[in-house]
């Protein structure tokens, strides 16, 4: 971890630096926690597969350098389980969680804003895109025991490998209740990533008589820079249609437990990478798909829709050229504005904004001189 910074919002903190964009509390035990997977023991949880023997979840934390020489770390999840048991079913599910997140109050916020990079991979013998991943975010109201949900699934990106898929980033959004009835310092969040079973008659699809017949998959999803805040969406939340294959389950009984992922930090000094707001939704719902869950018979097409990502709720500042917060705009402000004198890019001297710290603001500053409001 090198050249940490904090920039801190309303309801969530910024980190960057040594690993890229995560997601970090506001303040003590509030947000989410190692949302880049740069080193957490008692953060994210997940099932641990006791029995029967070949079975297991992995969670794993990577790194990897782009084509364009930047490196950034990032969580595996896979499914493994023996050949011969294709299906199963339980109350027990592949998933990646958090619980009980908290966020500081923002006045201004309309929304919880769920924001996450993902790469969801097919398997390499997969000739159509499927279901892959199914992502859920829970706003739970204290004291009044009930609570609302908005999720959303990712297709795989298939055929494909992590060598040819494309980073993409989603964001789900869950509106606020009234402030006067629920505020916003008495909700909690659960955030919770689950791999999608998915079932396709690969014979027919793939025109491959060697793949089986309705056989189920997962898909192998890639997480990055996870991140919880108060703000306001440009886009709606896409209704994603059932199809068939989707969810389809066996009666195969598994038993888990529930651990904490113990990730280690990560000595490489990562770069920030440049977010993609990109959706991948079917265009078509399938046929009939007979029984419950059904099996996926024809090719799967895809639309990519690009949408604009949330605004964030940034708390005002009553007093922005009380630069070291003590109450009066003074000679120690004025030391700090002249110490970013020049170009100064989102930096509190740049009091107009204008991505230079000079005589603009100077004259801002020397019109707020004097105890603040």
């Amino acid at each position: 971890m090198k050249n940490l910074h904090i920039a801190a919002s309303c309801g969530l903190a910024v980190l960057w630096g040594g690993f890229g964009l995560i997601a970090a509390p506001a303040m003590a035990d509030e947000g989410v926690r190692d949302g880049g997977f740069d080193g957490s023991t008692e953060a994210w949880k997940k099932p641990e597969f006791i029995s029967p023997p070949g079975w297991a979840f992995n969670a794993d934390p990577r790194t990897e350098t782009g084509a364009d020489g930047k490196v950034r770390t990032y969580l595996a999840l896979e499914m493994r389980r023996p050949q011969t048991q294709s299906r199963f079913g339980s109350s027990t599910i592949p998933r990646l969680f958090q619980e009980e997140i908290s966020l500081a109050a923002c006045e201004r916020a309309t929304h919880a804003i769920l924001r996450f990079d993902h790469r969801v991979l097919g398997d390499q013998e997969a000739c159509a895109p499927a279901p892959g991943l199914f992502v859920t975010l829970r706003m739970n109201k204290e004291g009044h025991g009930d609570f609302e949900t908005v999720d959303v699934r990712v297709l795989t990106q298939a055929p494909g490998s992590k060598e040819t898929a494309s980073w993409l980033t989603a964001e789900l959004a869950i509106p606020l209740p009234d402030p006067k009835l629920h505020p916003p310092e008495s909700l909690d969040f659960d955030i919770e990533f689950t791999l999608d079973p998915w079932s396709i008659d690969w014979s027919e699809i793939c025109q491959d008589d060697t793949l089986g017949t309705c056989q189920t998959k997962y898909a192998d999803v890639h997480l990055d820079q996870v991140e919880l805040e108060f703000g306001t969406p440009r886009t709606e939340n896409v209704e994603f249609p059932d199809i068939c294959g989707m969810g389809a389950l066996g009666v195969f009984p598994v038993v888990s437990d529930e651990v904490y992922l113990d990730i280690p930090m990560t000595d490489a000094e990562i770069a920030t990478i440049d977010r993609r707001a990109k959706r991948r939704v079917p265009e078509w719902s399938g046929d009939d798909c007979g029984s419950f869950g059904g099996c996926l018979k024809e090719w799967l097409s895809v639309a990519e829709i690009e949408f604009e990502l949330a605004d964030p709720c940034v708390a005002s500042i009553p007093c922005p050229a009380d630069l070291n917060r003590d109450g009066v705009v003074g000679g120690a402000d004025l030391v700090m504005l002249l110490g970013d004198w020049g170009a100064c890019v989102d930096c509190p001297s740049d009091l107009n904004g204008d991505g230079v710290a000079n005589g603009a603001d100077l004259t801002i500053m020397f019109g707020a001189w004097g105890p603040c409001p």
